[in-house]
């Protein structure tokens, strides 16, 4: 008797994101778009669905097709469609993207003033490599390829844009002609980056300070210099909180800077940055707990070396 009754019933939640979906017109941007197209399907209507099964049952399409029934709305699709479709969105998403910016600026009065750019890391279980998925062992220690993923957020966390790149390429390489585009396409005015120490080099940093940007770029204290382990190392000036410390200073710095593409040829580049060191005791623990995994898994290798393989080294045939 349950189980006749959850046949039956039908979400409602989705309600809140359909009126967003809406008054960003992405049905008549979607509708206008497969318009003259050879496909049958209803390209709109597989949108509105992969939008709202993300929402509240994130899974893989498979399980999204076998949740249809849950909406009110009619999804008469099958997963072929679905996979089909995707070549669409993707023949499409450099428009789609403008378009939710004219939407939301209009909507919402979206503040580029400040923009965040991440790059992240995809693994991709395919047999050969294809652009843009390429292998890099250097980065994530697997075989398989990988694609990197570069998103752009504005100053209330609300996605700009994303650039799907190849996976064999460093960081750095990659932000900086991302950097342009959005500049250029959505019209902002100054950007400042937020990374990682991967993205902390006189190149990286010439490149965001020249047009007048911004950035805060992680920084090594294992690795940096004596002066600058000695300022780390001096509890005076230190602000202590409820359970962290800080402290800044304008330092100036010379950095390394290409003169030409090929990196070869260098200038030292003097530059005047804030720097700011900070402690944290819940960062502390999460690092501890890290190191402990690690301590585990190398005392596990070493007592039983077999339920290892290099990650780097193809597994025996037969296995």
């Amino acid at each position: 008797m349950y189980l006749k009754k959850s046949l039956h019933r039908k979400n409602y939640g989705y309600i809140v994101p359909s009126i967003i979906y809406h008054e960003l017109e992405l049905d008549h941007f979607l509708n206008n778009r497969r318009r003259h197209q050879p496909f049958k399907y209803n390209s709109e209507a597989i949108m509105r669905l992969l939008l709202f099964c993300r929402l509240l049952y994130p899974g893989a399409k498979e399980k999204t097709l076998e949740l249809k029934d849950r909406f009110f709305d009619h999804f008469d699709f099958s997963l072929d469609d679905v996979s089909h479709c995707l070549s669409h969105f993707r023949k499409i998403a450099g428009d789609l993207q403008e378009h939710l910016h004219e939407r939301i600026v209009d909507q919402y009065a979206r503040d580029t003033s400040l923009v965040y750019y991440n790059v992240t890391n995809r693994d991709i279980a395919i047999d050969q490599e294809e652009d843009p998925r390429k292998k890099d062992p250097a980065k994530e220690k697997k075989l398989n390829p990988i694609v990197q993923m570069g998103l752009a957020v504005d100053r209330n966390g609300i996605p700009l844009t994303y650039k799907l790149l190849h996976g064999n390429t460093h960081d750095a390489l990659t932000y900086r002609p991302v950097m342009v585009d959005i500049k250029k396409d959505f019209h902002v005015r100054r950007i400042v980056v937020v990374a990682d120490k991967g993205l902390n080099s006189g190149d990286s940093i010439a490149f965001n300070t020249t047009p007048g940007d911004g950035y805060i770029f992680s920084k090594s204290i294992q690795g940096a210099d004596r002066e600058f382990k000695a300022w780390v190392l001096d509890e005076s000036d230190y602000i202590v909180g409820d359970g962290y410390q800080r402290k800044s200073r304008i330092s100036a710095a010379d950095f390394q800077v290409s003169v030409n593409n090929n990196g070869e040829t260098t200038k030292k580049v003097p530059v005047h940055q804030k720097q700011i060191v900070f402690y944290s005791e819940k960062y502390a623990l999460k690092t501890k707990r890290e190191r402990q995994e690690m301590l585990h898994k190398a005392a596990d290798l070493i007592a039983n070396p077999s339920k290892f393989r290099n990650p780097l080294r193809p597994a025996p045939r037969g296995t």
